[in-house]
């Protein structure tokens, strides 16, 4: 009866190293794959949550033929050769019941920058909530059309009505790759309440 020799063991190992090495590649390509799908996913479908949330208290936005602290504003700014628009308004919309003070614009910490969000109930405690809204953005900017001409900044005391239509856009990252998302948006209460 004959056995294996030392030359066979050792080149069977030697086989069975390189097919698990091989193996173990592909698995944590595969693994790496996943996660940055999953990253990117997620990244998108927090974008879009935000978007949802924005067109809803967008569309509910007003103002007021009494009241001129319920505006309507936005300004077109430049941060670090960034565009961050910021917009100011007041809503029935969004979470919650009631009306509502929403403002989104953009933070810089360092080179990173943020589209953060700020809502001031309208009832007695007036406690403003601020948080991030998406991180890592490259851009946020907010155009309007007022009777078919575009304008980057809107103030309600200055031009006494709401804007025809609001155009969102957010640049953001995912893994190195800038995402671009748009949405026109038409507020439905265009008259002074």
């Amino acid at each position: 009866m004959r056995g294996f020799t030392l030359i066979e063991i050792m080149l069977a190992l030697l086989l069975s190293t390189v097919l698990m090495a091989a193996l173990y590649k592909t698995f944590f390509l595969s693994e790496t794959a996943l996660t940055d799908s999953d990253r990117y996913m997620t990244g998108l479908q927090e974008a879009r949550e935000v978007f949802e949330a924005m067109r809803k208290e967008i569309e509910s936005s007003f103002i007021s033929a009494k009241d001129t602290s319920v505006r309507f504003k936005v300004l077109d700014r430049d941060e670090m050769g960034h565009k961050a628009s910021a917009i100011y308004f007041t809503t029935f919309g969004g979470i919650g019941s009631g009306v509502k003070e929403v403002a989104y614009f953009v933070r810089r910490d360092g080179k990173k920058f943020s589209l953060m969000k700020t809502m001031l109930p309208s009832s007695t405690e007036r406690k403003a909530i601020e948080f991030e809204a998406i991180s890592d953005i490259n851009n946020f900017t907010v155009s309007l059309t007022d009777e078919k001409s575009e304008v980057k900044s809107w103030d309600s005391k200055l031009r006494d009505k709401m804007p025809d239509s609001v155009n969102v856009t957010i640049g953001f990252m995912i893994k190195n790759k800038t995402f671009i998302l748009s949405e026109t948006i038409y507020p439905k209460i265009k008259t002074k309440v």
